[in-house]
């Protein structure tokens, strides 16, 4: 997301040489994510078949061929909107993907097992004590 002319003043940092500011937001700064997750669902909220959450795009299909069909259009809106996706960051025609804590795919839907592992591995409470620790 590019930075207005206005706003790049407020990025600014100091090496020993220069000064220098962000001519495009990084999602450090504070308040950026939430921005972002606002314009992405503006943007592409008439594709019904993606759904945005903070850096994160997740399109669906029923097949290949309407996965192409729908990545293009997803393409065609970022490019239109000077919206950059990195390549290296992105996973393109799987049938399974973690999102958002849940693995989602052709047949199912569930919790990331990694994410309840730690849960499931709990020594259950023996005492009143550990219990209200728990």
């Amino acid at each position: 997301m590019r930075m207005t002319p206005t706003s790049k003043q407020y990025t600014a940092f100091k090496t020993n040489q220069e000064i220098y500011h962000w001519n495009v937001a990084p999602m450090g700064l504070a308040g950026i994510p939430g921005t972002w997750t606002r314009l992405m669902r503006k943007e592409l909220s008439h594709l019904g078949f993606a759904v945005v959450c903070l850096d994160e795009i997740c399109i669906f299909s029923r097949s290949m061929a309407e996965h192409v069909n729908h990545l293009r259009q997803v393409c065609e809106v970022l490019r239109e909107h000077k919206l950059y996706a990195r390549p290296d960051k992105c996973d393109f025609g799987q049938s399974s993907v973690g999102f958002l804590v849940h693995t989602i795919s052709v047949d199912d839907l569930h919790v990331d097992a990694r994410k309840t592992k730690t849960i499931a591995e709990w020594k259950k409470p023996g005492n009143i004590k550990n219990l209200q620790r728990f």
